[in-house]
């Protein structure tokens, strides 16, 4: 799925279903797809997960800050702001496709991922209010504005309904990657529309970019693969 997916014309994505849809595995498989396609001075990456789902990706190069835990993950958050923040002053309202087309030194793209995002929220929620308002926060934010300093959500979610990830951040997320998902009003909180509770699972998906709904399957990858592919992605940039 990353394969058909231009960052310039959909800056950011969701991707949600339930558990044993494929969710995980189709995020990683697109973390994995940019990593091979780009190199760490062309897009970089801010990993934030407390369920260390994307443990794996933490040795890839283009990796900048990840967190593994609820007190990191505010940290990565603050570090993606403070990117976005200083884009705003060095573009001074440019794009970063125009930026680099006149720099010799290039802005690399930043993709933050973070997966079981409603999750993440809502463990925040319960420990400390104070720690989920930064985060959907910071979301609402990138959603918002990173779109011409080329900094990218990709975020995965169980079920991302209003109270996890509210409907600020899902009207600014253009691409979205539905899985298989237990009832209709699910579907529609991903995808604007019923279809999704329909699908087989397995990576059975319905991919939604600026509107146009496709119907594909996600490819299936072992944590095996995964980590063979890390290490050929190392060796590529080492």
């Amino acid at each position: 799925s990353a394969a058909i997916i231009d960052f310039e014309d959909v800056p950011h994505l969701m991707v949600a279903g339930t558990t044993g849809s494929g969710k995980s595995t189709c995020l990683q498989d697109i973390i994995l797809t940019i990593a091979a396609k780009y190199s760490p001075k062309e897009a970089v990456f801010y990993i934030a997960d407390d369920k260390n789902t994307l443990s794996t990706y933490s040795e890839l190069p283009h990796v900048v800050q990840s967190a593994f835990s609820r007190k990191d993950i505010n940290l990565v958050m603050e570090s993606v702001i403070e990117v976005l923040d200083e884009r705003k002053r060095l573009l001074a309202g440019a794009e970063i496709s125009e930026y680099n087309k006149g720099h010799k030194e290039k802005l690399p793209h930043v993709f933050v991922l973070m997966d079981e995002t409603d999750t993440v929220i809502k463990r925040h929620a319960n420990t400390d209010s104070t720690s989920a308002g930064g985060i959907r926060s910071a979301l609402e934010e990138i959603a918002a504005e990173g779109r011409s300093l080329g900094i990218h959500l990709i975020i995965a979610s169980q079920k991302p309904i209003g109270r996890n990830v509210d409907t600020t951040i899902r009207d600014n997320i253009p691409g979205r990657i539905a899985l298989q998902v237990t009832n209709a009003q699910d579907s529609r909180n991903i995808l604007g529309e019923k279809g999704a509770e329909k699908l087989t699972g397995k990576g059975d998906a319905i991919m939604k970019l600026n509107g146009t709904s496709t119907r594909i399957q996600c490819a299936m990858t072992t944590p095996e693969e995964r980590k063979k592919a890390v290490k050929v992605i190392r060796k590529m940039h080492s």
